[in-house]
């Protein structure tokens, strides 16, 4: 199970960057992994809905591309799951064990796609994820972001790690992931 970096080192030092999984082979697998992965289980989730729904996919497919958000197709599959088995049936158990298997496997992916990487040298064989609805403050002014314009030959990544500097993150709630703690926690 991932653990707070203030709980790994109270004081960690710690750097949020795009490039978290430069010279780590074996975590950009395993994070390539996961990605690849949920977007297969996503896809077989939509042909499950589109099997229960109706046998013409055309249809089903309408439908479902209309739930613009995963948490508004797993309630409409759940819905239909339900309608078609039965609360009480032994189909809809085995269905929801498999859903629920389904939402803690998203999970990691979900903060892989979305939270901020980071790296610390007190953790030097893991990976670092941040919730940006996680920070303490932001200490950047208007007057401040416009001295940090790119400057010849800057890109956006350089310039997006000069502002993280001027943000405040709570590390007990930056999670530390090393790989035992992936493959043991998640499927891949």
């Amino acid at each position: 199970m991932p653990q707070p970096l203030s709980r790994i080192r109270p004081n960690a030092q710690f750097t949020l960057t795009a490039e978290a999984l430069v010279g780590r082979p074996d975590l950009a697998d395993l994070v390539t992994q996961i990605i690849t992965l949920y977007a297969a289980i996503e896809q077989d989730l939509q042909t499950l809905f589109f099997r229960l729904v109706d046998p013409d996919e055309a249809v089903a497919s309408a439908m479902y591309s209309m739930l613009t958000s995963a948490s508004l197709q797993k309630q409409a599959l759940n819905g239909v799951a339900k309608s078609k088995f039965g609360n009480d049936s032994e189909q809809f158990e085995v269905f929801a064990a498999v859903l629920d298997v389904v939402e803690r496997t998203s999970q990691i992916r979900h903060r892989l796609a979305h939270w901020r990487w980071g790296i610390s040298p007190d953790a030097p064989d893991a990976l670092l994820l941040a919730d940006s609805k996680d920070t303490k403050s932001v200490r950047i002014s208007h007057t401040h972001m416009r001295t940090m314009e790119p400057l010849d030959g800057e890109n956006r990544p350089q310039r997006s790690e000069k502002i993280l500097k001027h943000i405040s993150f709570d590390t007990s709630k930056i999670l530390v992931y090393r790989i035992t703690e992936i493959v043991s926690r998640h499927v891949v």
